[in-house]
């Protein structure tokens, strides 16, 4: 098959960000490559390091990730190598079949494919799991997650860290809710890949050394909790609010439990809770 370049995007793991790159189509190639300088401008993280051919029987060897990758109006986190400054990019085969493309070599582009049951079947069997790494309450954490898990998913069914809850999987109950970098975000909303080398502070991290975090300690003194579901979620609330501003307001308080829903109170003991542990830190 005569080889034929096309134009390509690179995006962050987070598919905010991308970069415009001529990439060769090689079919033979398992992993489309990129130039480092650009993956580790775009903040791809290397996972492994993997022996992989071209179509013409090179063979390399080098570091690999994964990241969001766009082509012919199709876009997906795929597997990428790190290849050196001035090496050939390359689209791989994951990529076009990831993406469901194929390569017309007469027309020198890249067409659409559509899926037969069989080959849906095949594709969602051979799904590559990503490997990705957390310091998930100060700790280095390794899972192996499909590209459409949710973080709440990874932490909670592969991680095994069951304090955050799923209450609505929509964003609006704030029961899922996780540190992520400093932010305070609900994690049925935030796809696995897109925290991979992400900061995480779940409900299992605020204790230290036996002893409660202050506003996990002034919940309980405060009775701010009654069935307990949405209790991570408030507390961490609460914490980074506190990180963020040590001597909060009332009103600021409720504005920022505002995204936690509790079914139980009238939130007036959560918010005296919070206020009391920011007086005694």
């Amino acid at each position: 098959m005569g080889t034929f370049s096309v134009e390509i995007e690179i995006g962050d793991p987070q598919g905010e960000r991308w970069e415009s790159i001529v990439a060769t189509v090689d079919t033979g190639s398992l992993y489309t490559v990129a130039p480092r300088a650009m993956l580790e401008r775009l903040g791809v993280r290397p996972h492994r390091r993997d022996r992989f051919a071209t179509a013409d029987g090179r063979v390399f060897e080098e570091d690999v990730g994964q990241t969001w990758i766009r082509a012919a109006g199709r876009s997906g986190i795929r597997m990428v190598a790190f290849g050196g400054d001035s090496s050939e990019a390359i689209l791989g085969a994951d990529a076009m079949e990831g993406l469901m493309l194929a390569p017309d070599p007469v027309n020198k582009k890249l067409v659409e494919v559509e899926a037969s049951p069989r080959f849906t079947r095949t594709l969602v069997e051979r799904m590559q799991k990503l490997s990705i790494t957390y310091k998930i309450n100060g700790t280095a954490r390794e899972a192996d997650v499909e590209p459409n898990m949710t973080l709440l998913e990874a932490v909670r069914d592969v991680l095994r860290l069951t304090g955050a809850k799923e209450g609505c999987g929509t964003g609006d109950c704030g029961a899922c809710s996780m540190i992520v970098d400093g932010r305070l975000v609900t994690s049925c909303l935030v796809l696995a890949p897109q925290a991979d080398g992400a900061e995480i502070t779940t409900i299992e991290g605020l204790a230290q050394n036996g002893t409660l975090h202050p506003v996990q300690q002034s919940f309980i003194d405060r009775g701010a909790v009654q069935c307990g579901f949405c209790i991570p979620g408030m507390v961490l609330a609460g914490k980074n609010l506190l990180d963020h501003n040590p001597r909060p307001s009332e009103h600021e308080i409720r504005a920022a439990i505002a995204g936690n829903l509790c079914r139980c109170t009238g939130y007036t003991k959560i918010v005296e809770a919070i206020a009391a542990a920011a007086n005694a830190t």
